[in-house]
């Protein structure tokens, strides 16, 4: 059967059409779909990536900070109360009393009962002149102790001499 010159450019240019549509179809729009997909995976990827080098970086920076405190805390252990002895604790604060020239008493003290990791409690109270009292507080505030002090009571006690009350608490380790 002859076809005539029309229809054979119409079959023609169906046929292109056809094969357009069936190329478009099957082979450009999953490659646009695999792209979009590529596209995705590579944005989550990037933000992954992006979080762990985040991530390392605090990392990095927390370890720094570590390896400061440790080195700042090194003699930090120099200033706690450890609970070997209690009676070299009180022995010393008796020697410190008597180099001020006060009356030293430690009352309600929990010396004979505290725990490491615990606290001790103590009141002080002594007596002396105006001057030695104030140079008795001040070589407490000087000790090697990390001490918390709770409330300080000065009164005088006639012409020149002063009555201190003071309620501290100490860490022990």
């Amino acid at each position: 059967m002859k076809l005539s010159s029309a229809k054979k450019i119409i079959l023609s240019v169906g046929l292109l059409i056809a094969t357009t549509l069936i190329i478009v179809i099957f082979v450009i729009l999953p490659t646009i779909n695999s792209i979009k997909d590529i596209t995705k995976q590579t944005a989550q990827l990037r933000a992954n990536i992006e979080e762990r080098y985040q991530e390392s970086l605090r990392t990095r920076l927390t370890k720094k900070k570590i390896e400061d405190i440790q080195a700042n805390s090194k003699d930090f252990g120099n200033y706690l109360y450890t609970n070997h002895d209690p009676l070299q604790f009180i022995e010393m604060m008796e020697s410190i009393a008597v180099k001020n020239s006060v009356s030293q008493n430690i009352n309600n003290s929990n010396l004979d009962s505290i725990k490491s990791g615990g606290f001790l409690n103590m009141t002080l109270s002594f007596d002396g002149t105006y001057q030695n009292v104030l140079n008795h507080i001040y070589t407490l505030e000087t000790l090697n102790y990390f001490f918390k002090i709770h409330s300080i009571r000065l009164t005088p006690n006639g012409s020149d001499n002063a009555n201190a009350i003071i309620t501290i608490s100490l860490y022990v380790n």
